[in-house]
């Protein structure tokens, strides 16, 4: 049995961690800030500023994926980096996870985070009106719930129009409900 592809697929992967270990960790033009927006540690914010913000650009909000289980905001700055080095104010969201924490904790806890992350970044005078929500696996799945899902929306005071767009990753999404 030849083992020589998986050599190589074990070298690749190696290889694609080492680059976001990288980008995760290198500083740019852009600073970062860690906000906490409840008591428990999975909610807080990593706030990203653009050195030279453009005030008519949107907030970027991330929520990261991990199968509503485990992964943080940290694990994806890469993201951060990227929108902030374009101009972007980012916002990566954390929220409390399962199965010690039940849904819908973790969609009241992505509304909370942009909430607190939307007042700071006002402050700063970024893109507090507009937001494009995006997110990776169950964060693609919380991001489009921010906006599809219009009760909870209302109960949390997010309004569609305040939606600049979506920004999915591998979500889940049934398409039953979209209307």
């Amino acid at each position: 049995m030849k083992l020589s592809w998986q050599l190589e697929e074990y070298l690749r992967v190696s290889a694609l961690l080492l680059d976001v270990f990288v980008r995760n960790n290198w500083r740019g033009r852009w600073s970062e800030k860690r906000l906490r927006f409840g008591a428990h540690p999975s909610q807080y914010l990593l706030f990203y500023q653009p050195r030279q913000p453009a005030p008519e650009k949107p907030l970027v909000f991330f929520l990261h994926g991990g199968g509503w289980s485990h992964g943080h905001p940290a694990m994806f700055r890469f993201i951060g980096h990227f929108f902030a080095r374009a101009g972007y104010p980012v916002i990566l969201g954390g929220y409390r996870r399962t199965p010690l924490h039940r849904f819908p904790r973790q969609l009241d806890d992505a509304f909370d985070g942009l909430a607190a992350g939307r007042k700071f970044a006002a402050a700063r005078g970024l893109g507090a009106g507009r937001v494009i929500l995006a997110g990776q696996s169950a964060g693609a799945h919380l991001a489009s719930l921010m906006l599809l899902d219009r009760a909870a929306a209302q109960r949390h005071g997010f309004r569609g129009e305040d939606c600049a767009g979506l920004l999915l990753v591998s979500g889940l999404l049934n398409f039953e409900f979209c209307q």
